[in-house]
């Protein structure tokens, strides 16, 4: 579980309300070890979905949480000042030389989803956790979320060393600022997502695809499957608009024999994943045998889409 809030940040709710609805999601709300600031993102749908609830109560109380708070969900304005608040955003190294040197924003930046997709063995698990671990140690609240088995700790410890001695920081310090949670299913992993603090600023799930695909079996439940694939990627990209978080998901690919595309591949989740996620790289090992791998921007403004980044694949990470 995330870790637990002071005091009872859920009374706001009853502050704002004395309905028996706003009792029972402030209830509902310490039940869930909630963030109602987190809370104040959902839709009415979610609310009701949570507890017995009126929509027309759910789209009150929703209005008059996000007063309360100050949780902005309607983010923009003159178009000068959307351009200048872009240039404001956090940025954040990878270490991955080439990535930080051709991307336009130089690193990976707050506020956004970064999907990275790829075969088994081209790294795409060890960017992930490279960028979770640079950030706890550059003093991020990091949550990473692992959905495909056992979450790999060698790997993790070296990656750490590396980071801890480049940057001059302890071991100790950067695992005060990370958690690491396995979910066994999609469902649990929305609700992990939902119980994430909204002081978390970056979110790392690895893969993102892989329990809709275990599930989901047969092509009947296809659009079953991407509808909720679609409100866990939504879930994530409300939090990356409202509080400036950074999230970070992996991706599988598929083969696709008509596509001569990336040794004929495509990335699981259609059009679901690709619409949702607002910069995606395709990860690619030319030569098996070799260490070796080459990033596309698969769909990143300002990157044309021949690209080469390329890194090598070492014990503590990409390079």
């Amino acid at each position: 579980m995330p870790k637990k809030m002071d005091n009872d940040p859920c009374s706001v709710i009853e502050k704002i309300s004395s309905s028996q609805a706003a009792r029972r999601l402030a209830e509902y709300c310490r039940e869930k070890n909630l963030d109602p600031r987190v809370i104040a993102t959902l839709s009415p749908q979610d609310l009701k979905d949570f507890i017995e609830i009126d929509p027309e109560q759910s789209v009150s109380l929703l209005r008059k949480l996000q007063d309360a708070l100050g949780v902005e969900v309607i983010i923009g304005g003159p178009v000068k000042h959307v351009m200048e608040r872009k240039k404001t955003m956090k940025v954040m190294k990878t270490r991955v030389a080439e990535f930080d040197e051709k991307t336009p924003w130089g690193g990976v930046r707050f506020g956004a989803i970064y999907g990275f997709a790829g075969e088994y063995g081209t790294g795409k698990s060890l960017m992930a956790m490279q960028i979770a671990l640079y950030a706890a140690a550059e003093g991020n609240r990091v949550v990473y979320i692992y959905t495909e088995g056992q979450f790999n700790e060698v790997t993790f410890k070296r990656i750490k060393a590396r980071v801890a001695q480049e940057l001059n920081v302890s071991e100790d310090q950067i695992d005060e600022n990370i958690e690491v949670y396995e979910v066994v299913n999609s469902l649990a992993l929305q609700q992990l997502i939902v119980r994430i603090p909204s002081t978390v600023n970056v979110l790392v799930v690895d893969s993102i695809i892989e329990p809709f695909r275990a599930e989901y079996k047969g092509r009947e439940q296809l659009s079953v499957r991407q509808q909720d694939l679609h409100y866990t990627v939504n879930l994530i990209k409300r939090r990356c608009t409202a509080f400036n978080m950074l999230a970070i998901v992996t991706n599988q690919v598929m083969d696709v024999p008509e596509v001569f595309m990336m040794g004929m591949k495509k990335m699981a989740g259609g059009n679901v994943v690709a619409h949702n996620l607002d910069f995606i790289f395709f990860m690619y090992k030319p030569n098996k045998k070799k260490e070796e791998g080459v990033m596309y921007p698969h769909d990143v403004p300002g990157m044309s889409p021949d690209v080469e980044i390329r890194y090598t694949i070492e014990d503590d990470g990409l390079h």
